[in-house]
């Protein structure tokens, strides 16, 4: 019997549009959305599809199409010649990978992760594989692949042994095919020139017995006894491990001089600002809660507007993780929250904030937009353990400590000594920064909770009112 006929682009993007809106991954598609492919197997029942959206992304969509109805994953239904005909996700079929790989591979572990992308662990001769399906791809370099390599000597990074890539389908933009001036010669009126390669796939190697940070920690303060100060260990090894990431990045990526942080930072304020406010016209919170976000709002610019009118030095800018939380981290070495061993810790996933498109991800930012996400994950963590959000005080202070001892001693050997890991006297102004991403970064967390996670916005709405009340009370000091 032969196989069934794929859809036309159109057909194909209408059938799948709220299937691929309802994925964690996911969005809706546009309107006479751009479709684009390339088949993997010589019997054209596997594409990996590229849907182009408005800010110049491609949703990246590997599908397998047969007559039978797929047995996990999302899936969609049409009729062809007579027949019903289905189209199922592909991410954690064999066939997939070898295609794309050219290795004899096999996936191992097919209970996919489903966060901004796709995961699943893959079985090659080399050994165990996590390897991660990139959902939102650009054309040009790959930001994870170009880490890798400033962090070959980063012990900390597990090492990336797999970056497949396939033809960008889509035709250069207008503004991309006017910069360039030069009257091609008659081989280059008759050779087509060759599309760009896309990393549409990382892998890196597998920690056997790893566990997620994040579900880790949460563990341990649960194990914590009830009016006991909690363990400081970990905000410890996490603050001295940014510090060693930091200086790394730092060393091979190298530094700029930003003289506009304030202004850049209102305009962050103002878009993040409008999106909340867009986001508490149709709020999932309650009454009272929504009417508290629309005040904190509201307070936003004047409370930050002191902050930024004293940091009125340039600021330096350096590679960061981007999106630098509890749960980008492994652990092991443990057994159990109450093993007393160091645990070893790892740090993945360094392609930025999810909200963020591409033209958004600074290829240098400020070092502390790190240490802001890192703490605020902190507070997820207590808060998901049932523990109160003011023990957090305690955790973010030893991280912090941890982390500016750690570069006092790495400093000096590994980065210039105008870099301002490497100089003392900046920490006032280090201060300032830091708190102003505090207060954004939670701020983005309230905008992303509404989006994706409601039942989760207490979280930074409640830690927005403290820290606004702190910071207004306490100006110029660190708000926790």
């Amino acid at each position: 019997m032969s196989a069934p006929v794929w859809p036309e682009p159109t057909q194909l993007a209408n059938l799948l549009r709220p299937v691929l809106a309802a994925q964690r991954w996911g969005t809706l598609l546009p309107d006479n959305v751009q479709v684009g492919f390339a088949s993997l197997d010589a019997q054209d029942t596997l594409r990996w599809y590229f849907f182009l959206l408005d800010d110049g992304a491609a949703l990246s969509v590997p599908i397998k199409l047969a007559w039978q109805e797929p047995t996990s994953g999302w899936q969609a239904s049409f009729e062809c010649d007579g027949r019903l005909a289905w189209l199922g996700e592909a991410c954690a079929l064999d066939a997939t990978w070898q295609a794309l790989t050219g290795l004899k591979v096999s996936v191992v572990d097919d209970s996919a992760r489903e966060q901004s992308n796709t995961s699943v662990v893959l079985s090659t001769a080399q050994g165990k594989v996590i390897a991660k399906v990139l959902r939102r791809l650009y054309p040009g370099a790959n930001r994870e692949c170009l880490f890798a390599r400033a962090l070959a000597d980063f012990d900390a990074a597990p090492t990336l042994v797999l970056a497949p890539t396939l033809a960008w389908p889509f035709a250069p933009s207008t503004v991309e095919a006017s910069t360039s001036q030069t009257v091609p010669d008659a081989k280059a009126l008759t050779t087509p020139p060759a599309a760009p390669q896309v990393v549409v796939a990382v892998g890196h190697q597998f920690i056997a017995g790893a566990r997620d940070g994040f579900g880790y920690y949460v563990e341990q303060l649960r194990q914590a006894l009830p009016g006991q100060p909690l363990s400081l260990a970990v905000p410890e090894q996490l603050g001295k491990l940014t510090a060693q990431m930091h200086v790394c990045l730092a060393r091979a990526l190298g530094t700029q001089s930003q003289t506009n942080y304030a202004a850049l930072s209102r305009q962050r304020l103002a878009a993040l600002t409008e999106q909340l406010q867009t986001l508490l016209a149709t709020s999932p919170l309650d009454p009272e809660q929504t009417s508290r976000a629309r005040t904190l709002s509201q307070q936003l610019e004047t409370v930050l507007e002191p902050l930024l009118a004293e940091i009125n030095q340039a600021v330096t800018l350096q590679a960061i993780h981007g999106d630098y939380h509890l749960g980008q981290l492994l652990v092991s070495g443990t057994d159990s929250p109450n093993d007393l061993r160091s645990p070893n810790w790892y740090v993945v996933d360094f392609e930025g904030e999810p909200l963020r498109t591409d033209t958004e991800q600074p290829s240098l930012a400020h070092l502390e937009r790190d240490l802001a996400s890192m703490a605020r994950s902190f507070s997820y963590a207590l808060a998901t353990a049932g523990i109160s959000e003011h023990s957090c005080d305690a955790l973010v202070r030893k991280f912090f400590m941890a982390y500016r001892q750690e570069i006092a001693g790495l400093a000096c050997m590994h980065v210039p000594a105008t870099h301002p890991l490497a100089q003392p006297g900046t920490t006032a102004v280090q201060d300032q920064v830091l708190t102003v991403e505090l207060l954004l970064k939670t701020v983005y967390e309230l905008v992303y909770e509404l989006t994706h996670r409601p039942t989760w916005a207490h979280i930074p709405l409640d830690d927005l009112g403290r820290m606004v009340t702190h910071t207004t009370q306490k100006h110029g000091r660190i708000c926790l």
